[in-house]
This record gives structure tokens, C-alpha cells and sequence, in this order.
């Protein structure tokens, strides 16, 4: 199961899903544009509230892997 996640974290996205996912993180106000010394590229960085949600995903993430864990003899 480890290596299934592994190949699924590394896998490289298409341009196409990444603007998208970028657009859709920007028009919830998770993450921000910030100046950048390259025109060519754009910079983004997480706000206040995209770190809040992040905590909160990231804690939800735990409490269903620690219900996992218990449910190994099931």
C-alpha cells in the first residue's frame, strides 16, 4: 500500500491540471499570488486561512488513520 501512495505522490501532473488546481486553490483563498523577480513564472504562497484548513485536513487525515490502525484485525 506504501508504494501505491509513493507512485501516486510522485506521478508528474499535466500543465492543464495544475492551473486548474491552482485556480481552484486561489478562488477559495487558500493560497496567494506574490511578486516574483521572474516574469515567466508566478509564485504563490498559502495564506493564514490555507493553513488553517490544511490543519484541520491534516488532523482529520490522522484521526482516520489511527481508526484504521485499530480496525487491522477486522
Amino acid at each position: 500500500m506504501v508504494a501505491a501512495i509513493v507512485t501516486l505522490l510522485t506521478r508528474r501532473i499535466a500543465a492543464g491540471t495544475m492551473y486548474g488546481a491552482l485556480e481552484n486553490l486561489l478562488k477559495q483563498r487558500l493560497i496567494q499570488a506574490v511578486p516574483s523577480s521572474d516574469a515567466r513564472r508566478k509564485v504563490y504562497q498559502i495564506t493564514a486561512y490555507g493553513r488553517e484548513i490544511l490543519g484541520l485536513e491534516h488532523r482529520r487525515l490522522n484521526q482516520m488513520i489511527t481508526a484504521m490502525a485499530g480496525m487491522e484485525g477486522v
